[in-house]
């Protein structure tokens, strides 16, 4: 549950710290930032799902529970495309809906076709491998974890 906890602090509770500081101490969090602090977490937490997939094995060995290590790089890759999913599609509906400004929005979308390739990669890879959850690992696309 470690990729939650990571997700959460880098996504939720920093940003938001962040605009209340910027507020002079009120407790009070800006609207707009509601959409990013999502869109934010989610690319968070499935890039921390992907990095995790390299140490399945040393994870397995000691007896380290990640949450990787129990859904599998198979489950991971559906996780981690439904995350690719969600970061494609809501920003031109929060857009649409007001909630985002067309630069941000914009960002978001400029780094979703990198991670639909990486996608895609780590789904062939798994399938190359005939399911083979622990031995592949070494050949994950690097670029999975990229941050925003």
């Amino acid at each position: 549950m470690g990729e939650l906890v990571v997700a959460s602090t880098m996504s939720v509770l920093l940003p938001t710290l962040s605009s209340i500081m910027q507020r002079q101490g009120k407790w009070i969090v800006n609207g707009n930032l509601l959409p990013i602090i999502s869109l934010l977490f989610v690319q968070n937490f499935v890039r921390m799902l992907v990095m995790n997939v390299y140490d399945i094995e040393s994870d397995a060995k000691c007896g380290k529970n990640t949450l990787t290590s129990h859904l599998g790089v198979r489950i991971t890759s559906i996780v981690y495309k439904t995350g690719q999913f969600l970061i494609t599609f809501m920003p031109p509906i929060f857009f649409a809906l007001n909630l985002l400004q067309f630069e941000i929005a914009f960002a978001f979308m400029l780094a979703t076709p990198l991670g639909w390739r990486n996608s895609l990669k780590l789904d062939k890879e798994f399938e190359s491998r005939k399911g083979n959850d622990l031995k592949f690992t070494k050949d994950l696309p690097y670029h999975a974890t990229i941050h925003l």
